[in-house]
């Protein structure tokens, strides 16, 4: 017989006649028992398929690395396998009981999910990262001055451009922007990452709209060139209101071409009162709410209350994004048209005097809107008899001169008074309740508020109806009443 490898074993006696390191297997597993050579069985006496920490040794989950026991330990303190029955994860570096051997998929919105295994092999904290970023999703911190000091882990798991927010205001410390085409800044993170309350500065001006730590405040968000500068706020360029009826309709009729880009909100809303009324604060029902920047003209119909309802009073608020609102009010009376056999007073004015004759016509307001009654003295005023006077002629003449210049006065007058109220005439005239109102060169005086209850956004103060409230933008609701105008 034969010794091929040369060890002194021939025959049937060398279990390895190819290997001369090795010449027998006592537990058959194909490792030789002379663990002192480098392809030696770890475990001689026990049957095994390991080949990676140790040749020939148990291994429970046949991912080549052998159960760890009480010589031979697991990893890390050892080379065992430190999860004996997870065939994908052998090794644990930092001991913290996920595997070493990190695998994930990636999801439709971009996160890594189904993640496996230890994103962060090394620390002992952290061994997921469902953004990518390489900061743990495990967060802590602690507090000083109400800033979040020894930061470790993603506060932002979901988003890989942010892992910091120093100052917990829910905008991460990794600010970032592009500019649009307005010249205004599209940003990511915070622009103030040690200040709660701000965090975004549109214009690049290093002003933000709120602050808690005492930084000037942007009265001017989007203007790069103003900061703190007080706004100025003015009504709608050429705004005016009309107001006018038909036969059962009051018609209130607004229009302007631009409003200020301060603006929040126009409000107009009306009252009713009999002729000589004043309606209070209460008495008033809104009509029209706009937060259009733009033109607006149009016609806004109401119903008239009831047939005692004289005089319509409409109130206009333009409220703007911070400082104190203008208020304006407008009132017109009703008009009621006659109906013939005669002219019908309207509240506004009085038919002018009439002429006699053999059927003379009544003239009034301002075009004379009725035919009258013929003979006789008109409704204003004294006419002239059908018999001519028979003596005193020069006395008469004299009196019907002086009655005839008195006609003429209070004719005039009347006409006067008409035109003021448009009435006395068959069709209402569009633009008679119009008033434009003056530009103010007094610009409002911004005061800061605390940040919303619900949203923690801007807060501004705006007059309702002579009242002042608290009026959060971004949730588009009133909040707190601050007290009467």
């Amino acid at each position: 017989k034969r010794d091929a490898d040369g060890d002194g074993w021939i025959g049937d006696d060398d279990a390895f006649p190819l290997d001369p390191t090795q010449h027998e297997d006592t537990d058959q597993d194909g490792w030789g028992d002379d663990s002192s050579q480098l392809n030696g069985d770890g475990c001689p006496t026990d049957f095994g398929t390991s080949s990676e920490d140790r040749y020939g040794c148990p291994d429970s989950d046949g991912d080549g690395y052998s159960d760890p026991d009480g010589v031979w330990l697991a990893h890390p303190v050892g080379g065992g396998d430190a999860f004996v029955s997870n065939p994908a994860q052998w090794h644990d570096t930092d001991g913290d009981g996920h595997g070493d051997n990190y695998t994930y998929q990636i999801g439709t919105d971009g996160l890594r999910e189904a993640e496996s295994g230890d994103a962060f092999y090394n620390d002992s904290a952290q061994y997921r990262d469902r953004d990518g970023d390489n900061c743990g999703d495990n967060y802590t911190y602690s507090l000083d001055n109400g800033m979040r000091i020894n930061e470790v882990g993603d506060a932002f798991p979901t988003d890989a451009t942010q892992c910091n927010d120093f100052d917990g205001d829910g905008y991460g410390d990794n600010y970032a922007y592009t500019v649009d085409g307005n010249g205004l800044r599209v940003e990511n993170g915070d622009a103030f990452p040690s200040d709660n309350l701000a965090w975004s500065d549109l214009d690049g001006d290093g002003c933000p709209t709120d602050s808690a730590t005492g930084l000037d405040i942007d009265l001017h968000p989007i203007n790069p060139d103003a900061c703190t500068e007080e706004i100025p706020f003015t009504w709608p360029a050429g705004l005016t209101v009309t107001i006018s009826n038909d036969a059962t309709l009051w018609q209130v009729n607004i229009s302007w071409t631009s409003a200020d880009a301060n603006t929040l909100q126009v409000l107009l809303s009306t009252a009713e009162t009999d002729a000589t009324g004043s309606p209070t604060s209460g008495d008033y029902i809104t009509r029209q709410v706009w937060t259009t920047l733009g033109a607006v003209d149009e016609s806004i119909p109401i119903d008239r209350a009831t047939s005692n309802s004289g005089l319509l009073h409409v109130h206009l608020i333009v409220a703007p994004n911070t400082g104190n609102s203008l208020e304006q009010d407008w009132s017109a009376l009703w008009f009621e048209e006659s109906t013939g056999g005669g002219a019908t007073d309207n509240g506004s004015g009085t038919n002018g005097s009439g002429t006699n004759g053999s059927g003379g016509s009544d003239t009034g307001g301002t075009g004379g809107d009725t035919q009258g009654e013929g003979n006789g003295t008109g409704d204003g005023g004294a006419g002239i008899g059908d018999e001519a006077p028979t003596d005193d002629g020069e006395s008469n003449g004299k009196l019907v001169m002086v009655i005839v210049a008195v006609m003429v006065l209070v004719i005039m007058g009347l006409l006067l008074f008409a035109m003021k109220y448009n009435r006395g005439t068959t069709e209402i005239v569009q633009g008679a309740y119009t008033q434009v109102q003056p530009q103010s060169d007094l610009p409002p005086q911004p005061r800061v508020l605390p940040p919303c209850k619900v949203c923690d956004g801007p807060v501004q103060e705006v007059i309702h109806q002579g009242n002042l409230w608290s009026w959060c933008p971004t949730c588009r609701a009133w909040l707190d009443f601050l007290g009467k105008q």
